[in-house]
């Protein structure tokens, strides 16, 4: 059994390898390296573009954590829960971690909430793009959060029904589609005031961010950040404005 297995492995390895071959000299013509040598590239190249697209994932989290942080909004990133839906730590290797949040809302430190439950709290996931990767949070069908948003640069995000859009989970993006189907058409600029409304009964009447908010001058919401500049799809221009937000908040 296991012999057979290995060879069938194997057997798919070669092939998908030839394929790529195959595929990389239709392309081109004049490329006069080994098979070998294209494979090495074309895996290198692999490396490369996950590793670059990893980064460009980081640098649009930062900039909506840079947002909550001057707008004085309790947030703790990479928050980790377990399969009831319990708060257990950060990270992913944490013992009976089954899913790791991107931004969890809500409060300070991860200590002071070690044991709660995640719907008491709002839940920001950050997907530069998304395709069927939402699917990662299936989990908050189940134990659904206080509020859920999935903020996008792109517009490849699900339908309506699909995600089953509410009040509570919601579709932030400042790419929509032309026939955009979604019921609340929220822009990452929004995101701000989604979180304040939501958060407001967990937050200090002396928060400034809610000062602000209650006076109608929040200035996320106020004006555009950024010199009016929108998220772009473009992960260089994800760290540029990182790095001048970061300026602004010293």
């Amino acid at each position: 059994m296991n012999e057979a297995l290995e060879k069938w492995k194997l057997n798919r390895i070669n092939e998908k390898n030839k394929s790529i071959v195959e595929r990389l000299r239709d392309s081109l013509s004049s490329c006069t390296l080994l098979d070998q040598e294209l494979l090495q590239l074309f895996n290198t190249s692999v490396s490369i573009f996950q590793s670059e697209k990893c980064k460009g994932g980081k640098g649009f989290e930062s900039i909506i954590e840079n947002q909550l942080r001057i707008n004085d909004i309790p947030f703790v990133p990479q928050v980790a829960i377990d399969k009831n839906g319990i708060i257990i730590g950060t990270g992913t290797t944490i013992e009976n971690h089954a899913h790791t949040l991107d931004i969890l809302v809500g409060a300070n430190s991860v200590d002071s909430i070690k044991g709660k439950y995640i719907k008491d709290y709002i839940v920001i996931s950050c997907k530069t793009t998304v395709r069927e990767r939402w699917n990662q949070d299936e989990w908050t069908f189940e134990h659904k959060p206080k509020l859920y948003i999935l903020c996008t640069l792109s517009s490849d995000y699900p339908n309506s029904e699909k995600f089953r859009e509410s009040p509570s989970r919601k579709i932030a993006t400042d790419n929509p589609r032309k026939r955009d189907e979604r019921k609340y058409k929220l822009q990452l600029e929004d995101i701000l005031d989604e979180i304040i409304s939501n958060l407001y009964p967990l937050c200090s009447t002396s928060s400034p961010s809610l000062q602000n908010y209650e006076r109608g001058h929040n200035p996320m919401l106020a004006e555009k950040l950024l010199d009016d500049a929108q998220f772009s799809t473009q992960q260089d221009l994800c760290y540029t404005q990182f790095e001048e937000s970061s300026m602004e908040s010293l």
